[in-house]
């Protein structure tokens, strides 16, 4: 039993030292994203967009983010960040965090696109 713990304690800090990886590569995305804009620089090149737009992507608290955002803080299209989505197979959350009116909430997005409400496929 304590050799399966042992694992299970191994796997979740490998796990936990990703997240933290990619959430320091992210910041660093945006930072510079930030100070390229205050310095009225160009935006990422099409190379760094791609790597921003993947980290947003496995980063499980920026993949709730809507598709616009994550487009928004890149400077790619929101149809590049699908399109991305769809290709890393990263699973759709079944709400979104958007912001409105300079506010964050969690959207539940699981009745778009069906007919009268319907969830089921």
């Amino acid at each position: 039993m304590e050799k399966w713990t042992g694992w299970a304690k191994e796997m979740l800090q490998a796990r936990d030292a990703e997240i933290s990886a990619l959430r320091d590569r992210i910041d660093a995305l945006e930072e510079r994203l930030n100070r390229a804009e205050d310095e009225g620089k160009p935006s990422l090149s099409n190379a760094e967009k791609r790597i921003a737009i993947t980290s947003f992507l496995m980063d499980p608290e920026r993949a709730k983010w809507s598709d616009r955002e994550i487009a928004r803080q890149v400077g790619a299209s929101p149809q590049t960040v699908a399109n991305w989505r769809q290709k890393l197979d990263a699973p759709a959350p079944e709400g979104r965090v958007v912001m409105r009116g300079g506010k964050l909430f969690e959207m539940d997005t699981r009745k778009i696109g069906t007919k009268g409400g319907d969830t089921a496929h």
